[in-house]
């Protein structure tokens, strides 16, 4: 038996072939829609003919009516396979055609043979129904009848699509909303931190700070009284691990929360954090201030100053620079801060895909915390040429 598979989706052709070809029927040719089906049909007369109804050209109904129309054609056994077409009415319009069964899908391969197998027994039984077309009064019932099919089946398509537009459109509006509240929340959780570094650092200093100055004064000013030499020595070994505690309380200030950000100004603090990491790792670190300074509210201060931070490591560690220039100019009613070095560079088009996940991970937490601020950030980097970012944020 030669059987012909009619369908546009090459992986439901293949599957249907998979199934026969399973079940003993190897002479299998396919065709992508009912015009090419049609034009198969009469090039190589098949057995059996099983074609999906919904396809563009010709689709399985106007394929059926057609192949009734030829005499040499309208004998050959039709089955419809169809996935759209399956309502009561469709059947009813394939059988009035003369399809000779109508299996829906989807269906699993064993579900379907089995119902594939009983409609070819009543083939082999001869148990068909006879067409024999009424040209005029047929084409204008298939016609009336096809229309209201078809009709039905595009109001059904449309509700569905405005459904799936209504639910997409809310779960875009959702997804938006939630994000606002993320990038509000990850914005007062920022400021909630460096508010919390401001009051920590000023305890340090002036609780715990304080004191150990104090005990180091109290330690000199016993030196001045008459005692042992042992006791003389004890001293100055209490005022050696004075002197290291204080420099690491005063160290671990400038690092929570910095003084000179809150007394003097951003500006200075930024030069200050220049200066500290010129010190500390060996770089030369140029600061300029251009244009007149802007007062900056303090929960921006501090966002601000861990950016230039988080860009300076980078440069440092990351990018292995030897030099970096930093700058903060007042622009309009924003502030600019310009971070450039002459390190490795990367490609900044493929930041998601950069191999160390540090970079990235700071690099979107500026962007995101900058963009809540209603800034902007530029990153302009190319491997071998050094990186410059430009943070640009309303004050």
């Amino acid at each position: 038996m030669k059987v012909l598979i009619v369908d546009d989706n090459p992986d439901d052709r293949k599957l249907l072939r998979l199934i026969f070809e399973r079940h003993g029927y190897n002479n299998i040719i396919e065709a992508c829609d009912g015009h090419d089906g049609l034009d198969m049909t009469v090039a190589q007369k098949p057995d059996l003919i099983i074609s999906d109804a919904l396809m563009p050209r010709l689709d399985g109904f106007q394929f059926l009516w057609t192949l009734k129309m030829v005499a040499d054609l309208r004998d050959i056994p039709f089955v419809f396979y169809s996935a759209v077409y399956t309502g009561l009415k469709d059947e009813e319009l394939a059988s009035r055609l003369g399809a000779d069964g109508f299996i829906t899908r989807p269906k699993e391969p064993e579900e379907f043979w089995r119902e594939m197998s009983a409609i070819l027994e009543k083939l082999a039984a001869g148990k068909r129904k006879q067409h024999t077309p009424r040209l005029m009064e047929e084409e204008r019932e298939f016609l009336r009848k096809y229309c209201e099919i078809v009709t039905a089946k595009l109001e059904e398509k449309v509700r569905e699509l405005e459904e799936t537009l209504a639910r997409r459109r809310e779960a875009e509006e959702e997804l938006i909303a939630n994000q606002e509240r993320l990038k509000t929340l990850a914005a007062e959780l920022a400021h909630a931190e460096e508010r919390e570094s401001y009051r920590i650092a000023i305890e340090l200093h002036d609780a715990v700070g304080q004191r150990l100055a104090q005990s180091r004064m109290m330690l000199d000013a016993l030196t001045k009284s008459p005692i042992s030499p042992e006791c003389i020595g004890s001293i100055d070994n209490i005022r050696g691990i004075l002197d290291t505690v204080i420099d690491q309380v005063r160290s671990l200030v400038f690092r929570i929360s910095p003084p000179v950000l809150y007394i003097v100004g951003f500006e200075a603090a930024v030069e200050s954090l220049c200066e500290k990491f010129q010190d500390d790792f060996g770089i030369r670190i140029t600061f300029t201030n251009e244009g007149e300074s802007r007062t900056i509210a303090e929960d921006l201060r501090g966002g601000l100053y861990r950016m230039v931070q988080e860009l300076l490591f980078n440069a440092v560690k990351h990018a292995r620079a030897k030099t970096v220039a930093v700058s903060v100019k007042s622009v309009e009613n924003s502030v600019e801060i310009r971070v450039e070095d002459d390190g490795c560079g990367f490609d900044a088009s493929r930041l998601f895909q950069y191999r160390d996940k540090r970079i990235c991970l700071g690099l979107f937490s500026i962007k995101e915390r900058i963009e809540y601020l209603g800034g902007s950030m530029e990153i302009d980097s190319k491997p071998g040429h050094g990186t410059c970012i430009i943070l640009v944020v309303p004050v």
